[in-house]
């Protein structure tokens, strides 16, 4: 599978972009305090860039729910506000990118 190889960060109360991260890549960043959220190479039903820590909205059993993108045991997958993290791939068609859990958090 091949796809973009990308993240943004959380850093200082505002989302850095992945120009910004290549800029200051040789800085040490992991000790200033940015929070990495890896792309995962798929798109929601607006055509966004889905990240992880992003919050997505889809509809499920008859409601709308909205669950965390988390990287677990080496893919991305939905973690449910239980805490409940699926064990199936990711269908982004069906997602809209709400938020992540560092602003606009809807959970």
């Amino acid at each position: 599978m091949n796809r973009e190889i990308k993240f943004r960060a959380w850093y200082r109360n505002r989302m850095i972009s992945w120009n910004y991260l290549l800029v200051d890549f040789c800085s040490d960043w992991f000790n200033k305090g940015y929070k990495l959220m890896q792309y995962t190479g798929l798109k929601d039903c607006n055509h966004r860039e889905i990240y992880e820590s992003d919050l997505v909205r889809f509809y499920y059993k008859g409601e709308f729910v909205i669950c965390e993108i988390v990287f677990h045991n080496g893919c991305f997958k939905l973690k449910w506000n239980d805490g409940y993290i699926n064990s199936h791939e990711l269908n982004s068609r069906r997602y809209n990118v709400v938020g992540n859990i560092y602003e606009n958090n809807q959970k």
